[in-house]
C-alpha cells in the first residue's frame, strides 16, 4: 500500500471517530501512522517522532511520500545500472575462448615477435674474445 493510500485510510478512520464524538489529535494520528509503517519506511519513524516541534500529520505524510519516491528512484537507478552492466558485459568481446575448450592460449604464436635477450655483462676473467 502506498503512503498516500495508507494516510487516506487513517484520515477516514479519524474522521469517523470524530463523527461519533471521539476525535483524534494530530499527534495521535501521527502515532497511528508510525505504528503501521512498512519495513521499507520504518527507518523514518525516529526522525518523525523526534522532530521538534512535533510533526503534524500532514507534514509526516509529506515526509514519508518524499521518502517513498526517493526509495523508488534508487531502486529504478539500481535496476538500470544492473541492466546496463549486464548489457555491456554481453556485448564486450570476451578474453576467454568461446568454444569451451580448456586449453590455455599459447604464448609463442607466429604473430608475436620473439623476445630479445638481454646482453650479459662480460666477466672480467673471460678471454674467449681473443
Amino acid at each position: 500500500m502506498s503512503v498516500a493510500d495508507y494516510c487516506s485510510k487513517i484520515k477516514r478512520l479519524a474522521d469517523m471517530l470524530r463523527d461519533v464524538g471521539s476525535p483524534l489529535t494530530d499527534q495521535e494520528m501521527v502515532i497511528c501512522l508510525l505504528s503501521g509503517l512498512s519495513d521499507k519506511l520504518a527507518h523514518c519513524a525516529p526522525t518523525i517522532s523526534a522532530s521538534k516541534p512535533p510533526m503534524r500529520f500532514s507534514e509526516a505524510r509529506s515526509f514519508l511520500q518524499q521518502e517513498e519516491v526517493w526509495i523508488a528512484d534508487c531502486a529504478q537507478k539500481a535496476t538500470s545500472t544492473a541492466l546496463l552492466s549486464v548489457s555491456q558485459n554481453n556485448s564486450a568481446p570476451s578474453a576467454a575462448p568461446s568454444s569451451g575448450s580448456s586449453t590455455p592460449p599459447t604464448t609463442g604464436s607466429s604473430s608475436e615477435r620473439p623476445r630479445k635477450r638481454k646482453k650479459q655483462p662480460r666477466r672480467s676473467g673471460d678471454n674467449s674474445g681473443g
